[in-house]
C-alpha cells in the first residue's frame, strides 16, 4: 500500500514539474523568435532566408497549402540578398492579390511588385530590383498581414 502511494506521489510530482516547465519551454521559443526579429530589425540588407522564415511565421497555414508558393520559396538561395520583387512574388501569389493577374500570366516579379503597391503593401516609389532592409521587410510583412485580414 505504501508503494502505491509513493508511485502516485511520484507521478504527481513529475506531472507538476512537467506542467511547470512547459510554459517555460514555450517562452524560450518565443524568446528566440524575438531575438531573431530584433536582429532582423537592424539588418541593412535582408536575405531571402529571412523573408522565408518571416513569411512562414506570418502565414503558417497558407504557406503550407499551395505548392506553387513552396516552389517559389525554394527558387532562391537563403543567403541571397532580398529584392523587393522576390518577396512581392510570394505575397502576390499567396494572398491572391487582385492586381496580380499579369504576374500570374507572366511570372514577372515586376507585376507582383505592382500588385503589392496597389494593395498598399509596398511603397509606390519602389522597384522590383530594390534591395530590402530588415526593417522594410518587417513593415512589408505587417502590411501583407493587414491586407490578408482585410480580404
Amino acid at each position: 500500500m505504501a508503494m502505491v502511494k509513493e508511485k502516485n506521489m511520484l507521478k504527481k510530482i513529475i506531472l507538476s514539474i512537467t506542467l511547470f516547465l512547459l510554459p517555460l519551454l514555450a517562452l524560450a521559443q518565443n524568446t528566440e523568435e524575438i531575438e531573431w526579429i530584433n536582429k532582423l530589425d537592424t539588418k541593412a540588407i535582408a536575405t531571402f532566408g529571412d523573408a522565408k522564415r518571416l513569411f512562414y511565421s506570418t502565414f503558417p497555414d497558407l504557406s503550407k497549402q499551395q505548392s506553387n508558393t513552396i516552389k517559389l520559396l525554394n527558387q532562391y538561395k537563403d543567403d541571397a540578398p532580398l529584392k523587393r520583387g522576390m518577396i512581392a512574388a510570394i505575397i502576390a501569389r499567396e494572398l491572391n492579390l487582385k492586381g496580380s493577374l499579369f504576374y500570374m500570366l507572366t511570372g514577372l516579379e515586376r507585376y507582383a511588385c505592382r500588385a503589392c503597391i496597389a494593395e498598399g503593401i509596398m511603397s509606390a516609389n519602389s522597384s522590383e530590383n530594390d534591395l530590402i532592409s530588415g526593417p522594410e521587410l518587417l513593415d512589408i510583412m505587417i502590411q501583407a498581414k493587414i491586407a490578408k485580414e482585410g480580404n
